[in-house]
């Protein structure tokens, strides 16, 4: 992934998927990868959503919202930040101190803690175009 993401910023999109840009690398390596994304969407106001398998919890550290999957369907959809509490609330469980939230998140998806639980995932109309927080204050980022 890495070696196409230059070419694909050329254009300069606003919104940019990328598919396990993390895969194969160290997770040293992969923390810079994420690293960069994050300036890109702080800097440059780009809506960009990554597929990432098992990050670490300084990749985790790093996203600003979460879709968290289970058996394809969205068991969680929100502030990354309060996903260790709502799956504690949901499953009963606690997240152990010192552990990887996601790897936490996966044990419960495997030991079928979240089976029946969906997400509400809001809708809307209105096409994510730039900086989160401008979205959540209702306001649109100018054109650059």
């Amino acid at each position: 992934m890495f070696p196409r993401l230059p070419t694909e910023l050329i254009s300069k999109p606003r919104f940019l998927l990328c598919d396990e840009p993390t895969s194969g690398l160290d997770s040293e390596t992969a923390l810079v990868i994420i690293n960069v994304l994050q300036n890109l969407a702080d800097t440059a106001g780009m809506c960009i959503v990554c597929s990432i398998h098992q990050p670490s919890s300084q990749v985790y550290s790093q996203f600003d919202d979460l879709c968290f999957l289970d058996g394809g369907r969205c068991v969680y959809f929100g502030k990354a930040g309060s996903a260790i509490g709502y799956f504690e609330k949901i499953t009963g469980m606690t997240c152990p101190s010192q552990y990887n939230p996601p790897d936490w998140f996966m044990e419960q998806a495997v030991n079928n803690k979240l089976e029946g639980i969906k997400a509400d995932v809001p809708k809307t109309d209105d096409f994510h175009t730039g900086s989160l927080d401008l979205q959540d204050q209702g306001r649109r980022p100018q054109n650059r």
